[in-house]
Order: C-alpha cells, then structure tokens, then sequence
C-alpha cells in the first residue's frame, strides 16, 4: 500500500493483502479498492507466506463446502 484516502484509519502505507477482484479480470501494479477488501499481513510472515494462506484456505473451502456437499 503506497497511499491512503483521507478517510482511512486502520491501515497504515506497506504490505497489505486481500481480494482485489473486478468484472473485468485485469491486472496493474497499482489498484484502488474499497477498504473492507484489504487485511494487514501479519508481521511474522514473508509474503510468499501471506500469498500462500489465501490459496489454501480456498482450497479447502472449495474441498469442505463445494464439493463435500
């Protein structure tokens, strides 16, 4: 995160991460998202790391509910 919205109080600018998902599929270094989208990362992990945990909590939401059903 390079900047914030003046509004903005509980992130501070570095590394965030969350779903950055739009109709349109597209990708850019830089994105302006609504704030409820973004999670801080947690200081103790590396990004590759905090990039993992989504992918695997998918996985097993996809596992457990999509097809367990």
């Amino acid at each position: 995160m390079d900047k914030l919205g003046p509004d903005v109080t509980d992130f501070k600018v570095g590394v965030v991460w969350g779903n950055t998902t739009t109709n349109t599929n597209a990708t850019a270094e830089y994105v302006v998202i609504n704030v409820n989208k973004p999670s801080l990362m947690p200081s103790q992990m590396s990004p590759i790391e905090a990039a993992a945990l989504p992918c695997a909590g998918v996985t097993a939401l996809v596992a457990l509910v999509i097809k367990g059903t």
